[in-house]
């Protein structure tokens, strides 16, 4: 609704004028455009279906309090990133382990999977999680939220397609996105 609201304000540009703000318009249209007869919200339930996969610390914590918080800030983030193409995020509760996260993933058969825990925990679950989606599903799109510097090279080469943080491209990540679930 808000998108909706959003592509809705204010007067249309001139014509003969470019704005900074069309790519992100055309993005936030192309989801609105009809798909033959199917009402919206069930086209994006089928087509832009993105799973969150929230892991939890896999040995008790303490500070289980500053990690929830942080899960919540990157998946509140990622979820207003995505958004701006017209994604309806599905945020479950957090899984114990990458196996669980994966099955759980390849069971919706979500087009793409954004995972989200903290920088501490990826070393250890992402290139086990990564493995699993892609070995049964290779076309799946995983993104990352944050991005670790030491560690986006590996988690590149473990499959990771993109890492949605305050400096991705978001016009160019929803893009991507719009194009492999066949919206544009």
């Amino acid at each position: 609704a808000v998108i909706n609201h959003l592509a809705r304000c204010g007067p249309p540009p001139p014509k003969n004028t470019h704005s900074k703000e069309q790519p992100a318009k055309a993005c936030r249209r192309a989801h609105q455009e009809p798909l033959g007869e199917e009402p919206r919200g069930k086209r994006l339930g089928r087509l832009a279906a993105v799973v969150f996969v929230q892991l939890r610390e896999l040995r008790a914590n303490p500070q289980q309090d500053r990690h929830v918080a942080q899960h919540k800030a990157r998946a509140d983030f990622t979820t207003g990133f995505l958004a701006v193409g017209g994604f309806e995020c599905d945020s479950p509760a957090g899984f114990d382990t990458p196996e669980a996260a994966a099955d759980a993933t390849l069971a919706v058969g979500a087009a793409a999977v954004v995972i989200c825990s903290t920088d501490a925990a990826y070393p250890e679950i992402v290139p086990a999680l990564v493995a699993r989606i892609k070995a049964s599903k290779p076309e799946t799109m995983v993104l990352l939220a944050g991005y670790p510097p030491e560690h986006v090279e590996a988690f590149k080469e473990a499959g990771v397609d993109e890492f949605i943080h305050v400096r991705a491209n978001c016009y160019e990540i929803n893009r991507q996105l719009q194009e492999r679930m066949g919206m544009v």
